[in-house]
């Protein structure tokens, strides 16, 4: 059986950069790269936050929530 050697890069685990292997445990993650990374984790969740959010607002608790704060809103002033 042929055995394929291991590639050259691997994708770092916190930022999802391409690395090469033999300079991986010095890599530095860019705080810019750190970010776009969390949020391309996060796409579904956040495609289906507008439909998530009213969902929960037709709920007894939500219902509640969204009157006590305009509740709030009228009685701070």
């Amino acid at each position: 059986m042929l055995a394929l050697p291991p590639p050259r890069f691997t994708p770092c685990d916190r930022c999802g950069a391409s690395v090469e292997r033999d300079v991986a445990d010095g890599h530095v993650c860019e705080r810019e790269r750190l970010v776009e990374y969390a949020l391309f984790q996060m796409r579904d969740r956040i495609v289906s936050f507008d439909e998530d959010l009213g969902a929960w607002l037709d709920t007894p608790q939500g219902r509640f929530e969204s009157f006590y704060a305009s509740y709030r809103r009228l009685t701070a002033g």
